[in-house]
């Protein structure tokens, strides 16, 4: 059930919620830390990383194309140029906390109906990146 479409049940749940922007909550066991910040502000990523490097980042941002049968607030299609600007912004970041050698997956969505985008520009992006070598592609 898709919470944005069903407002009285995402009423319920949101009181739940408790981490807010800005907050990290961090697993008292294994240090894992979660929080509820903007890949695309520095200082957000550097604030979750605390002076760590990473190893391996997983990033699945937003898809940028229409899903399902409505396009709600929460699952929007912007300008190309606004999605790559996006994109460049938060794999620049990821790249400033990145250990050597650390890898880097990315979850892409590919709109059959407006040729495959944003895959094949945010593909081209990547080149700007010279830290980054492509190693493997999976559909």
């Amino acid at each position: 059930m898709r919470l944005d479409l069903h407002g009285e049940l995402r009423q319920k749940i949101l009181p739940l919620c408790r981490l807010k922007y800005g907050d990290i909550w961090e697993d008292s066991i294994n240090g894992h830390r979660i929080g509820v910040l903007d890949s695309t502000k520095l200082e957000d990523v550097k604030k979750i990383m605390d002076n760590e490097k990473a190893k391996l980042i997983v990033n699945d941002p937003p898809y940028n194309v229409v899903v399902g049968n409505a396009n709600t607030d929460a699952l929007f299609k912007i300008d190309i140029k606004d999605y790559l600007e996006f994109s460049k912004n938060w794999v620049q970041n990821a790249i400033l906390v990145m250990d050597k050698d650390a890898h880097l997956y990315v979850w892409m969505g590919a709109d059959y109906k407006d040729n495959l985008q944003p895959l094949p520009d945010f593909i081209v992006l990547l080149r700007q990146f010279k830290e980054l070598k492509i190693k493997n592609f999976i559909t």
